[in-house]
């Protein structure tokens, strides 16, 4: 996935009213773009062997066969894609095929926006760590679930981006506290923007701000990973 880049979804889904409802939650995630529609498997392939795609949004019944059947495909020849399953279907044996096949999520229909944006959520949170090439311990997983909290993206001002945010949390959970200044350092935006995030996180109860006083210059806020 580019640095600070849209994630661009192809949405693989043969019923155009349930595929509406997933352009539309997606599009209102300013991290992500759809950069096309599927409506059956053999156009979703080749759409995939012709375009740039980060995540593809996957059913399971077609009426040509299985959208498991393009996943496997897809890691038979080893395009780098992810995949979230949205479906009605809820049996062990698929599930388990598509988390073999290395599905990042799987979603049962019917669904609501919440756990929809969540899916999307996490995966933002698991490619901000992936992308560092850090080995990753049991305690870095289990954050990664944690801090992509529907209620953290439901409360996300408008003026903020998901993507952003991401990078925000992997900064704060890696290094437990810091300045808005290191956070500008470390991301490549301006303090303001720093700042405004880190006092996102603070109203949320994720971080204490406190006050550090240095033995010169003033007193400089620090933004510390609360325990809980």
């Amino acid at each position: 996935m580019r640095r600070m880049e849209s994630v661009k979804v192809l949405i693989v889904e043969d019923d155009p009213m349930v595929a509406e409802i997933n352009r539309r939650f997606v599009e209102e995630m300013s991290a992500f773009e759809v950069v096309g529609v599927a409506n059956s498997l053999q156009d979703a392939y080749e759409f995939l062997k012709s375009r740039e795609v980060d995540l593809v949004l996957l059913d399971v019944f077609f009426p040509e066969g299985e959208g498991l059947d393009l996943l496997r495909r897809v890691r038979e020849e080893e395009l780098d894609v992810d995949f979230v399953l949205i479906t009605a279907a809820s049996d062990g044996a698929r599930i388990e095929r598509a988390l073999r096949h290395g599905a990042v999520d799987y979603i049962i229909k019917p669904f609501d926006k919440k756990r929809f944006q969540e899916a999307l959520l996490k995966y933002l949170r698991q490619k901000a760590k992936l992308e560092k090439g850090d080995l990753l311990s049991q305690t870095d997983v289990d954050e990664i679930a944690r801090l992509g909290s529907s209620e953290l993206l439901e409360n996300l001002p408008k003026n903020m981006s998901e993507m952003t945010f991401a990078k925000v949390m992997e900064h704060v959970r890696r290094r437990k506290s810091l300045t808005a200044a290191d956070l500008a350092s470390d991301l490549g935006v301006s303090r303001v923007t720093a700042q405004k995030y880190l006092d996102y996180l603070t109203t949320m109860g994720v971080v204490d701000k406190d006050l550090e006083y240095r033995k010169t210059g003033r007193p400089t806020y620090i933004y510390v990973l609360r325990e809980d």
